[in-house]
């Protein structure tokens, strides 16, 4: 099963915090993760695939009300899972403007304090894309094993 928004905020490890409320559209939380992205641009969506949980420090933030909900606007369509906006290093708390935009078009916004590296958050999220491939693995050779049991001793009939 993939990762998801809710999976990141259950991880004690982590220390995220949601900062978006979506009390009355929970799902928005159960969407998987394909992969984490880091971007400072003001426009990272040509490189974006969908499914993306985008992080950024706010370096490249646009600054206007107006433009913030054109960047909130441009990740939801881009089908990105949400934005984690590490604290800190430019400003010591999510500005409440990108807030209210993302607010606007239903996109989570995931608090990243300081000494959670960005790092932990996409290794958090490989793990689990990792184990997914390996049980799907598993469950292929388990069945490749119980067709060939099937097929030595009974031959192609068996199989069927």
């Amino acid at each position: 099963m993939p990762a998801t928004l809710s999976d990141l905020l259950a991880d004690p490890r982590l220390g995220l915090r949601l900062l978006t409320d979506h009390s009355s559209a929970p799902e928005v939380l159960a969407r998987p993760i394909r992969w984490v992205a880091t971007s400072e641009l003001v426009d990272p969506t040509p490189y974006l695939h969908g499914g993306e949980l985008l992080l950024t420090t706010g370096l490249g933030l646009p600054r206007g009300d107006a433009a913030l909900r054109a960047y909130a606007q441009r990740l939801v369509g881009a089908a990105v899972v949400g934005l984690g906006y590490g604290i800190g290093l430019v400003t010591d708390s999510v500005p409440a403007r990108l807030l209210a935009a993302a607010g606007e078009h239903g996109l989570p916004v995931v608090e990243v304090d300081q000494p959670t590296p960005f790092i932990a958050i996409s290794k958090a999220v490989a793990d689990v894309l990792a184990a997914d491939q390996v049980a799907d693995l598993r469950r292929g050779i388990t069945g490749q094993q119980a067709l060939t049991r099937a097929a030595v001793p009974g031959g192609p009939r068996a199989v069927l």
